[in-house]
């Protein structure tokens, strides 16, 4: 605001002001009033009766008024609280189903609830796993809201479910805890439905025991594999260095000399680095694949695959699951056909022809892989070009 304009305005409030002490002034010349504590009192003949009647009457009609409007408003009130309470509710629900949808709850507890699948890892043995996150949509036939209050708030050790409230390190205050489960109230199946469930989770668990050993066995293998390959890790290092220098090398003189395809890689640097992914390739390959031909006899393979397999596990403890494999395929064949009659059925070859190429390729890291660069063509694997 300008000086000017401030110098206007007080202009204009001074005269203002001038003009109503004029006017005050002017009222003031009559007779000189009686200041309200010097006039006369009311007689008691006015107080006795018309003042004392209209303060009577004023009293009748606030008192009928609040003997009509009191019992009036507390009938309604019954109803207003009870709107509060419902509206109260849906802002909770609200709220609850945004927090929800934030932080994806149903990510790992399968869409609206009805249960899923979360990955995890144990982290004292460092074993990944899928671990069946339970369903939401029946969670209070199972346990009561303030079990439901901890759960959410704590989390739950050495599984995926984190702690999500404020005092067990999570996100959300108390009161966001509340209107999670006032969201979840809302999407509670019937008690019925809950009670179907149960015999199909039944024999899920059941299933799910039932291999609990096998799968012990192979997280065991695992970490026997993993310990085992720390162990190998300064040899494959020595070999991979070197070898990765000198593709390097190759790459970089890969401009000099005959280019048949017109790639940027001259014919000779691509025969070489074929060479060098199949060197490396080979370094990791700890036994080579077995073919079993269904139209010759050749069951003694087997012998000689179980052998390879047992040989190589003392380096490779993974190895170990495929000779388990193939021997389980020996002793439990189906009926089927066995052109050749040497006691293995045309499947149970083919199977552990699978087996073999499977163990072959189980110890090559997959990072790396051989790879054929055609020096007449510069897509030697169509829509890749032999430069990348």
């Amino acid at each position: 605001m300008g000086t000017s304009l401030i110098t206007v305005l007080a202009v204009v409030a001074g005269v203002v002001w001038l003009g109503l002490m004029m006017v005050s002034s002017l009222r003031n010349r009559g007779g000189e009033e009686i200041a309200p504590n010097l006039q006369p009192g009311i007689n008691d003949q006015e107080l006795e009766t018309r003042r004392l009647e209209k303060g009577q009457k004023v009293a009748i009609v606030g008192s009928a008024f609040l003997a009509i409007s009191l019992p009036l408003y507390f009938l309604g009130e019954t109803n207003r609280q009870e709107g509060f309470v419902e509206a109260f509710v849906e802002e909770s629900v609200d709220r609850g189903e945004h927090l929800v949808e934030e932080f994806a709850c149903f990510s790992c507890h399968g869409p609206l609830g009805v249960g899923g699948v979360a990955p995890f890892v144990e982290p004292r043995s460092g074993v990944s796993v899928d671990w069946v996150a339970p369903a939401l949509d029946d969670v209070l036939y199972r346990f009561d809201e303030d079990e439901l209050n901890f759960w959410i708030t704590f989390g739950r050790g050495n599984t995926p479910m984190p702690a999500w409230g404020l005092p067990g390190g999570g996100p959300l205050n108390e009161h966001q805890v509340v209107d999670v489960i006032s969201y979840l109230k809302t999407i509670q199946v019937s008690q019925q439905e809950a009670v179907d469930r149960t015999p199909g989770m039944l024999t899920a668990q059941e299933l799910r025991l039932e291999g609990a050993d096998d799968a012990m066995t192979a997280s065991i293998v695992d970490q026997k594999q993993l310990i085992a390959e720390i162990g190998q890790a300064p040899d494959d290092s020595a070999f991979i260095g070197p070898l990765s220098e000198e593709a390097q090398d190759i790459l970089e003189g890969a401009g000099e000399g005959i280019d048949t395809d017109d790639d940027g890689l001259s014919d000779v640097a691509e025969v070489e680095l074929s060479a060098l992914s199949v060197e490396a390739v080979e370094f990791f390959r700890e036994v080579e694949p077995i073919v079993m031909d269904p139209n010759t006899p050749d069951a003694e393979k087997v012998d000689e695959a179980l052998a390879v397999l047992e040989a190589a596990s003392e380096k490779d403890p993974i190895l170990a699951t495929f000779a388990i494999a193939i021997q389980d395929l020996v002793d439990n064949q189906e009926e089927g056909d066995d052109t050749d009659g040497d006691g293995l059925t045309d499947a149970t070859e083919a199977a552990i022809t699978g087996q073999m190429a499977s163990a072959s390729a189980e110890t090559v890291p997959s990072t790396i892989s051989a790879i054929s660069l055609d020096p007449t063509k510069a897509e030697s694997v169509s829509g890749v070009t032999d430069r990348s």
